[in-house]
């Protein structure tokens, strides 16, 4: 403070001091500052440095003081009048905020994009729908309907109120859509129990390109569930980022969260696309030895896939004797794809068998197996099999022998 002491006595000089104070924290030195100033003139301070002086004190929790100086303004910006609604929302007194936000309009006051950033968290911080729904008509009439800085705010206003469908619909109408506004209305999804339309969330951002968003919002969720974990591992797996998919199913593990169901179909997925076979059926064996999680039909077809697709068909065929279920089209689809892969001419014919006999009329199984025979060169066979083809286009019943 000898500094100061020495020093010409600018608002320009006093308002540097107090972002300093600000900047370190040091709330004794601001009052510091704040009692030079009240000392060095007679007249209260201008309008940049008394706007100043409520940020210092709101930034503190110290929202009397702060009042009192707003209070005591002969002019006021919309600068000062949003640094004031803000230091009360962000220090738990959103009444005050609303209050104050009517006061600015009934003065005739322009709200900038920040206020209505600032009411909109004091509506969600006292759970009040019909405020949150007038303060939107605001922002709309006030023309910032579009801005994407309020329309995030007002996104998670409209959850915190348990407006979800309102929350949704804005969230449609955005024009851009930033981190901020998809993490907004993921973690509400979360955090009041739509946990598919979370999942569809994670899976929209990864279409949309916005994989990274997607993996960034997670980060900063305050809280994670089995369903919001679930979402990014999907979402790993169909952006073809299988380790990282295995990297979030030990941290979830870590974190205490007990994987379900759906957990390990995303998690054999992911290491199926991403060619981990003897990690996916590790994982395939856990979820029945470990978790006492009984595998439905779709795990029993992602782990034929898996191991079809690492090239152990003999593996996969026992597995689809082996399964409790009646082998289904996918489980066989997979064998057959597999089998063309890997030219296992033999273990082909007898997974279509069993196709045609399940599925007549589906042709893609029967271009798959003309394939294979003509890869194999053996052309006759292919040609028999592309004359089904034509048959069953033609609506005409149809048979398959392999003799």
């Amino acid at each position: 403070m000898a500094l100061l002491m020495g020093a010409k006595s600018t608002g320009a000089f006093y308002s540097s001091l107090l972002q300093s104070c600000i900047s370190s924290g040091a709330f004794r030195h601001g009052k510091s500052v704040h009692h030079r100033i009240v000392v060095a003139s007679a007249s209260p301070p201008d309008l940049h440095l008394s706007t100043k002086l409520i940020i210092f004190y709101a930034r503190f929790g110290d929202v009397a003081v702060a009042r009192k100086v707003f209070d005591g303004m002969r002019h006021r910006s919309v600068v000062s009048w949003t640094a004031m609604l803000s230091g009360y929302a962000k220090n738990g007194r959103p009444w005050e905020a609303l209050e104050l936000f009517a006061l600015m309009r009934a003065s005739g006051a322009r709200p900038n994009q920040f206020t209505y950033g600032s009411v909109a968290s004091a509506c969600a911080g006292v759970r009040c729908a019909r405020s949150g729904e007038q303060v939107h008509a605001c922002a709309v009439k006030g023309r910032f309907g579009e801005d994407m800085f309020v329309q995030s705010a007002l996104m998670d206003m409209h959850l915190r109120c348990g407006s979800v469908e309102d929350a949704r619909q804005l969230f449609a109408e955005m024009g851009k859509k930033d981190v901020v506004s998809w993490n907004a209305l993921i973690r509400g999804f979360v955090e009041r129990g739509h946990d598919g339309d979370a999942l569809g969330l994670f899976s929209s951002m990864r279409k949309h390109g916005e994989f990274s968003d997607a993996k960034r919002a997670f980060d900063e969720m305050p809280y994670r569930n089995v369903i919001s974990w679930t979402s990014l591992i999907t979402a790993c797996g169909r952006n073809g980022s299988g380790e990282d998919a295995v990297t979030l199913f030990n941290r979830m593990v870590e974190d205490g969260v007990r994987p379900n169901d759906v957990t390990f179909l995303s998690l054999l997925s992911a290491c199926g696309h991403c060619g981990l076979t003897s990690k996916g059926i590790e994982y395939f064996t856990t979820m029945m030895s470990k978790y006492g999680i009984d595998p439905r039909a779709e795990h029993y077809s992602s782990a034929i896939d898996l191991l079809a697709r690492g090239g152990q068909l003999e593996d996969a065929w026992k597995l689809v004797q082996k399964t409790n279920f009646r082998p289904n089209s996918s489980m066989l689809g997979a064998m057959l794809g597999a089998c063309k892969l890997h030219g296992n001419m033999l273990l082909g014919e007898t997974t279509a068998k069993n196709l045609f006999s399940m599925d007549p009329g589906n042709s893609v199984n029967y271009v798959v197996l003309a394939n294979m025979y003509a890869e194999c060169s053996l052309w006759e066979d292919a040609q028999r099999t592309r004359k089904i083809i034509d048959e069953t286009s033609d609506g005409k019943e149809v048979g398959f022998s392999v003799i």
